[in-house]
């Protein structure tokens, strides 16, 4: 199984597009499994978000 990053659907089927970062090629999958606990992206530093309220 690779660790991918899902970037659009194909248009005019029922499939996923995926890109490898390992390989750096695309792929397609009609039956993807999807770990949403992590993120094979790069990695980002946590984001504070100021208060509007007084």
């Amino acid at each position: 199984m690779h660790k991918c990053i899902f970037v659009g659907y194909v248009e005019g089927t029922k499939a996923w597009c995926f890109w490898d970062p390992v390989t750096q090629k695309f792929f397609i999958s009609s039956h993807p499994v999807f770990d949403e606990r992590c993120f094979p992206g790069n990695p980002t530093s946590e984001v504070s978000v100021p208060n509007d309220k007084p």
